[in-house]
């Protein structure tokens, strides 16, 4: 149950609005759209679903919410070309094809390197979290590499590749 919800029916005195306490959310098809305790959603699967909200006795339902069905992919980042020593960020970043994006730690991400040209490190997050759709490649040697991400999301696998030349130009 969450904490409270806003009724905008009955403004407060300071300008804000009254808090009604303990609403409770449900999703129409829970296979298809989450709602967590908090009142956040979690796209799981594609379809349509409505969320219903039941506070202080009054029940209200939203619009119909689709979950896109298809997903892109961008890898960012990760120049074609470093020097030695040189480095640069690379980044999977995932969405849907209604635009809203994945968030990365609602995937897995398994990131290689072929040749040793470059070397891959974390990127850190608050609190020292390895966040998984990102890493930092550094120029080693002259020569060029492979850098390939597998993303693993709602059960499908896909594979993107970057190839990378370390010279001294």
């Amino acid at each position: 149950m969450g904490a409270g919800c806003k009724n905008r029916a009955e403004p407060e005195r300071q300008g804000g609005y009254a808090v009604v306490p303990g609403p409770v959310f449900e999703s129409s098809d829970p296979s298809i759209l989450e709602v967590k305790p908090d009142g956040t959603l979690k796209a799981i699967s594609p379809g349509k679903a409505t969320i219903r909200a039941i506070a202080g006795g009054i029940e209200a339902e939203s619009v119909v919410i689709e979950v896109s069905g298809q997903t892109f992919h961008e890898l960012k980042g990760g120049r074609s070309k470093l020097a030695p020593g040189q480095t640069a960020p690379i980044t999977l970043r995932s969405f849907f094809d209604n635009g809203y994006q994945i968030p990365w730690s609602d995937a897995s991400y398994s990131w290689t390197v072929q040749g040793d040209a470059i070397a891959l490190s974390d990127k850190l997050g608050g609190g020292g979290t390895v966040i998984g759709n990102e890493k930092i490649m550094t120029g080693v040697r002259k020569g060029k590499a492979k850098v390939s991400v597998t993303i693993v999301h709602n059960g499908k696998s896909e594979t993107f590749e970057r190839t990378v030349t370390v010279s001294k130009d």
